[in-house]
């Protein structure tokens, strides 16, 4: 019980925690102001991060994408609590379970690191 609610805890942080993520790294590009970021450091980190990822076996990279769909198992019952406990209306709730579905499917059918997706940070 204790592991699920730790869980619970941890994926509810980092539901709250994304879209401050996603604001703040938007302002950062909107802004003039501020520097802009090192993309070269950024791009030799994702290689880096590519190649390590087609390194891995079929079993590995099955292993990870059963991790991921794991974590969004549990994003999708947190969805499903915050509606029962009235924090999110029933019809949010299915759309951002939808999404999140739709996304792990994506990301398994091109074939991409479960972690994140470069192409879509990209196109906004």
């Amino acid at each position: 019980m204790g592991k699920k609610f730790l869980l619970t805890l941890v994926m509810a942080t980092c539901l709250c925690a994304m879209p401050t993520i996603a604001v703040s790294a938007a302002q950062a590009t909107q802004n003039p102001g501020m520097p802009a970021p090192a993309s070269s450091s950024a791009d030799e980190e994702w290689q880096k991060l590519q190649n390590t990822w087609d390194a891995l076996s079929k079993k590995q990279k099955e292993q990870l994408y059963k991790a991921r769909e794991a974590i969004d198992k549990a994003d999708c019952n947190f969805i499903d609590k915050a509606v029962e406990c009235n924090l999110l209306e029933k019809e949010i709730g299915e759309k951002m379970k939808e999404h999140i579905k739709a996304r792990t499917a994506a990301i398994r059918q091109e074939g991409d690191i479960p972690i994140f997706r470069r192409a879509i940070r990209q196109k906004q």
